[in-house]
């Protein structure tokens, strides 16, 4: 069983939703189709996902003290950029 800790909805890009979970993933997810659109992995447990204002770059927290910067409009799903913090866990951001 996966625990999902935060969620956080795209209007720009068109029904999308990502979800955060201790698994060490960020799942992508149609809202429409319910339908897993994409799953983003190389991180630790995720605390925290949000969606920039417009809605190409995903930012998590994780419990590696990292904040990390995702590119979804391509599909490419590789961290932009990490960036990393001398504290116990990124608990939320955005």
């Amino acid at each position: 069983m996966v625990i999902v800790d935060m969620l956080c909805e795209s209007v720009f890009l068109l029904m999308v939703i990502a979800s955060g979970s201790r698994d060490e993933s960020i799942h992508l997810w149609d809202v429409k189709t319910g339908q897993q659109k994409a799953k983003l992995y190389g991180t630790s447990g995720i605390f925290s996902v949000c969606f920039s204002p417009d809605g190409n770059t995903l930012a998590s927290g994780s419990d590696d003290e990292s904040i990390r910067l995702w590119d979804v409009k391509t599909n490419l799903y590789q961290p932009l950029i990490q960036i990393y913090f001398n504290i116990l866990l990124v608990s939320n951001i955005c």
